[in-house]
């Protein structure tokens, strides 16, 4: 008897709690008019199921209850039909079908096109040298039109619901990337005194640099685009400075490529930091040198301009050359260097032509092949020109460079058992 009045009172509870509690059932499988499936373009890409949630505590049933969450599908269809006139569609449906929102989501997902921005080729080597894309606009949702179908659907009991799309603008425009094709700057070295060896490491150099692109407020590092000067990466021996003096090493005239595109960035408007040599360059104005070397010395570029700024660069056997393409400048930028000697000119070296290599050299005193040059103090000035009015000028450098020996070849010949130190004698005109 306890057994069966125990059974009673289980199954009473049961059902007080189907009868009173309808939060624990499917709205959905009580009445239709509760789902409803998403289509765009023919394909189905969600769908709603009315569920109603669990209520976790008493607190959250009274905010299901207040909502109409947990009503039968009729009231909750007439609750949404006055919810419509004083509200947007979209919070009368999710006050009513919080589960919407995951639907609209997971619709918005799979409907989503992403805009593809124009976009700017570079081809240096090509005529022409860019290629611009066109944008295209994306797609996505109509947030409001789907509310507004969802809400239809679920008060008239439509199964079937087509999004509609709207355009998702692209961010680039062709315009826009339009202005970013003028030519900035050109600026060239003169090579044609140059060894075959210098000539070739200053082609080889520029190559590297050939096709960038610096994009707005980033920089360019000639040694990272450049790279390692060495015999391995196809650099060969030539002069370099060292300590002021002329010297072998493997890469000479690289440094008249960084200072070639150093002119050209600072013609461009960009801002260029650099380091001078220690002798008075003989390509380029002083002040307007760019010295780099693997270790410690760099040439550093700051795009500063609105855009992306495009560098063309190569070299034949009379110059080195750069262009620099990208926003027009707002002022036409000239160079300007002035330079001071200072001290005594130094004295020459004489250097033993025992093969005759110089012509002249065999007359008394022998034959100049390099002038020499006193020590000098020099600043490089930009000035910003407009409508060829001078609107300011811009100290940007001040620099010091050594004095320079010349040099005197002196026909000689071998001493025979001559020591190590070098010594020679003149031989007889």
């Amino acid at each position: 008897m306890k057994v069966k009045t125990k059974l009673v009172i289980v199954l009473f509870c049961a059902l007080f709690c189907f009868a009173f509690f309808p939060c624990a059932r499917s709205t959905a499988e009580a009445e239709d008019g509760a789902a409803f499936s998403v289509y765009s373009g023919g394909e189905k890409i969600a769908s709603f199921i009315d569920v109603v949630p669990f209520a976790e505590n008493h607190i959250v049933y009274e905010q299901m209850r207040e909502r109409r969450v947990n009503a039968p599908p009729r009231v909750k269809r007439g609750f949404l039909r006055e919810l419509a006139l004083t509200h947007t569609a979209k919070d009368a449906v999710l006050t009513c079908y919080p589960g919407v929102k995951e639907v609209f989501a997971e619709a918005s997902r799979r409907a989503y096109v992403p805009p593809r921005d124009s976009r700017i080729d570079f081809h240096p080597d090509r005529v022409p040298h860019f290629d611009l894309r066109r944008e295209k606009d994306g797609a996505e949702i109509d947030e409001e039109a789907f509310y507004r179908e969802a809400a239809t659907a679920l008060i008239g009991g439509s199964r079937k619901i087509e999004v509609r799309l709207k355009p998702v603008p692209a961010r680039v425009k062709t315009e826009d990337n339009r202005k970013y094709l003028y030519l900035k700057s050109y600026f060239s070295t003169d090579l044609s005194s140059s060894t075959s060896a210098r000539r070739h490491n200053v082609a080889l150099a520029l190559e590297s640099l050939n096709g960038e692109v610096i994009e707005s407020g980033e920089t360019l590092s000639f040694n990272a685009t450049v790279g390692e000067r060495s015999e391995k990466r196809g650099y060969k021996g030539a002069k370099i400075i060292v300590d002021g003096n002329y010297v072998d090493g493997v890469g000479g005239g690289v440094c008249q490529a960084s200072t070639t595109l150093y002119n050209a960035a600072l013609i461009a408007g960009l801002r260029a930091d650099a380091r001078p040599h220690s002798l008075k360059p003989s390509y380029v104005m002083p002040s307007f040198d760019a010295m780099v070397n693997s270790s410690w010395s760099d040439l550093v570029i700051t795009n500063v301009t609105s855009g992306p700024v495009f560098i063309k660069a190569q070299a034949n056997a009379n110059a080195a050359k750069v262009w620099i393409y990208g926003e027009k400048n707002a002022y036409e930028i000239r160079r300007r260097s002035s330079f001071r000697e200072v001290g005594e000119l130094p004295a020459d070296e004489i250097v033993a032509d025992e093969e005759g290599k110089y012509s002249g050299s065999d007359v008394e005193g022998g034959v100049r092949i390099a002038s020499g040059e006193r020590a000098g103090v020099s600043e490089g000035w930009l000035d910003y020109y407009s409508s060829g009015s001078l609107v300011k000028s811009i100290r940007i450098r001040s620099d010091k460079y050594k004095a320079k020996r010349g040099k005197i070849a002196v026909r000689t010949k071998k001493v025979e058992n001559a020591p190590e130190s070098g010594n020679f004698s003149f031989s007889p005109s």
